[in-house]
């Protein structure tokens, strides 16, 4: 069992950065954390008398190389940047700010508010937060299909959308999949704050049920999305107009992390009393 460290680094070391994916694989597989400590590499080498590497050309070549080198070890994606060496000062200011005016938000001994959003993981809130995000897109979508249907009629067919039959079911369906999908949503969200806040912890299988609401609102966002746009016929193509740009975010929304599909196979083994294996998300 490996011992928390201290990491110092500055992010104008290319061996700093090198050495973060391999604290990062550590982290994961030893569960444990890193304490990362920033320091200014270049103030070192003043006080030392020694004038850096990336200054003496026959060593700043070789730097380059032995970073590759140790890039190419470990299966690390590496490009040297080409403004090196950077001055890293402001930057390493930055960290010491962060430091001290943020919290780990994991950390229940940090937190300095006792409301009950604070006592579920990041990863569930963030994934409310997608899902109500998509929800808005869709939201959006069908407005701007209502608003298109008031005054299009396609070519080769007798009546407007607005009277066409078959467009009127299909939004009246859209509607209807979006309201149920918004309830579900909000019903297990506020079921959940409710238990939370009477508790004062929120258990494995609230989250799993809130997360469960969160990832099927975000797949049926981008569906309702998706169906809409198909409605709009030609209309819907052009970039400068509302169903493509929709589109689009939906997409993005619906590609993170809370949509994976693998989501739905850690929720189902928990409906069936079986070990979820990967709870990171949950």
């Amino acid at each position: 069992m490996i011992k928390p460290f201290d990491f110092y680094f500055d992010f104008v070391s290319p061996y700093s950065f090198l050495a973060h994916k391999q604290i990062r694989k550590i982290e994961k597989k030893e569960g444990i954390k890193i304490r990362y400590k920033p320091i200014l590499v270049g103030g070192l080498h003043n006080l030392h008398g020694i004038k850096a590497p990336a200054f003496i050309p026959a060593k700043a070549k070789h730097m380059i190389r032995d970073c590759k080198l140790i890039a190419a070890k470990n299966g690390v994606k590496f490009k040297f940047n080409s403004y090196f060496p950077i001055r890293s000062l402001n930057l390493m200011r930055g960290v010491f700010v962060a430091e001290e005016d943020t919290i780990d938000r994991e950390n229940l001994d940090e937190l300095q508010e006792n409301a009950s959003i604070y006592l579920f993981p990041g990863t569930v809130v963030y994934g409310v937060g997608f899902s109500a995000l998509q929800l808005g897109i869709a939201r959006r979508m069908l407005t701007e299909l209502r608003s298109l249907a008031m005054t299009k009629t396609p070519r080769g067919v007798a009546v407007s959308l607005r009277e066409n039959p078959v467009f009127q079911q299909l939004l009246s369906r859209l509607e209807a999949r979006l309201r149920s999908a918004r309830a579900y949503l909000m019903s297990e969200a506020l079921s959940a704050q409710q238990a939370v806040s009477a508790r004062g912890a929120v258990t494995l299988d609230e989250r799993a049920r809130l997360k469960l609401a969160s990832v099927h609102c975000i797949h049926e966002g981008v569906d309702i999305v998706h169906e809409a746009y198909r409605a709009a016929g030609s209309t819907a193509i052009f970039k400068s107009g509302p169903f493509e740009r929709r589109l689009r975010d939906a997409l993005s929304a619906s590609q993170q992390t809370q949509a994976r599909a693998e989501n739905f196979v850690n929720l189902g083994r928990i409906l069936l009393d079986l070990d979820p294996g990967n709870t990171a998300f949950l």
